[in-house]
């Protein structure tokens, strides 16, 4: 196997030992396996994120070669990482094999093979042993606390966990009929076993999503629905990133930014690695004054998920915006636009636009920024910036004026068409 070249990383190496797991291959020859196979690359993932000594790209970003003829070089190389993790799934009955092969790129070589032959119920002792065995191989020691964390809050019953990993995978489509069909799917997982902490912080991720992004008749109701399984689902574990993440989303459309700030940074303690924790805490903090703070979030996040989510590019863009980068600022929002246009996302395409109008302002392009908004205008006739306030939560008043400032200097109206 050939080597990786340094030269030619397309980030520098993190000076810990830093690792992808690509998505397993699903061998049963049946697509609808393929849930077990995703599910059982994702929770690795997970469980290695949890560990400071490490460094882990993102599942999406590692995944983006499912099922590609791409070399563990070129892997490495642009994911800027010196291992690679790949393996496969096979299940018969109650029985699941699992092989895994934890390669060192700089070198070409094998660290660790293993194949492991087990009863299915045996299943996420198994990912532990896994998780524990990289760990091992790439000398990270572990502390008595992290090995008890790998699992802590997760369903050990095979059948609850089928159903949220389906349901995952529709969630982050984050459409509006994915939220009614991933609900339902999480919904049947909390059935079969209501302490699954994970299941139920997913259920709110939905109702937060549907209020965010207009899916509900009532947004308050919704934001309501949230906050309480939120709090049910710290409350059976407070040692999950994510759900410190939500409570910090939670508190800044309340308008508690000291306490979106601390449950921020409790996200961001849990899960070194977690990228949407970095990423959303970099929301948080623009939106409350730290606007360096939030830019080395953003950055953070987009280091680990080196091909991101559309809108980690619109919370980058707005962070950039806030330290006078704005050339930066306007890069990402028109890759920000031309994605959105690729995959046919509206609501990327408007926030690239938004973010595009507000830095050409600052440029002193007001013409195409008056562009811009015609463009935004044509997608929702109906924006203006009272719509605009209804959605800003920024501490300080005045930042949210400016914002609206420069929309008015590009043509928003004050009020809707009928006013």
């Amino acid at each position: 196997m050939e080597p990786a070249s340094v030269e030619k990383m397309a980030f520098p190496l993190p000076e810990k030992p830093s690792i992808a797991v690509l998505a397993f291959d699903n061998m049963s020859g049946d697509p609808k396996q393929d849930y077990l196979a995703d599910g059982i690359s994702e929770n690795i993932i997970t469980a290695l994120s949890y560990i400071p000594e490490m460094f882990v790209i993102a599942r999406n970003s590692s995944f983006t070669y499912k099922g590609k003829p791409v070399k563990v070089q070129q892997i490495s190389e642009e994911l800027g990482v010196r291992y690679v993790l790949e393996g496969s799934v096979l299940k018969s009955e109650d029985k699941v094999r699992i092989t895994a092969q934890l390669i060192d790129a700089l070198t070409g070589g094998h660290i660790w093979t293993e194949r492991y032959d087990r009863d299915l119920k045996d299943l996420f002792s198994l990912l532990d042993e896994i998780t524990q065995a990289v760990t091992i191989a790439l000398q990270v020691e572990l502390t008595d606390g992290e090995q008890a964390r790998l699992r802590l809050g997760s369903t050990w019953n095979f059948e609850a966990w089928g159903y949220v990993v389906k349901g995952k995978s529709i969630f982050h489509n984050f459409g509006k009929e994915d939220m009614v069909r991933s609900r339902e799917l999480f919904d049947k997982a909390i059935k079969i076993d209501p302490k699954d902490a994970g299941a139920v912080l997913l259920l709110a991720w939905t109702h937060k999503i549907d209020a965010q992004l207009g899916y509900t008749d009532s947004k308050d109701k919704s934001l309501k629905l949230s906050a309480e399984l939120a709090k049910k689902s710290v409350a059976m574990n407070d040692k999950d990133p994510n759900v410190h993440s939500l409570l910090s989303l939670l508190y800044l459309i309340q308008g508690d930014h000291g306490k979106a700030v601390e449950e921020g940074r409790k996200a961001i303690a849990l899960g070194p690695n977690d990228t949407e924790a970095h990423l959303l805490f970099g929301e948080v903090l623009y939106q409350s004054g730290n606007f360096e703070d939030s830019v080395k979030m953003c950055e953070m996040a987009i280091r680990q998920h080196p091909y991101p989510p559309l809108y980690y590019l619109g919370h980058t863009l707005n962070a950039y915006y806030w330290v006078g980068r704005y050339d930066e600022s306007l890069a990402l929002a028109e890759r920000l636009i031309d994605l959105g246009r690729k995959v046919e996302y509206t609501l990327g395409v408007v926030w690239g636009l938004f973010g595009s109008a507000i830095a050409k302002i600052k440029l002193g392009r007001l013409s195409e920024a008056i562009q811009d908004a015609d463009e935004i205008l044509k997608i929702w006739p109906w924006f203006n910036l009272d719509y605009f306030r209804s959605f800003s939560h920024y501490k300080d008043s005045a930042h949210a004026e400016q914002r609206i400032d420069e929309l008015r200097m590009a043509g928003i109206p004050e009020h809707p068409p009928s006013q």
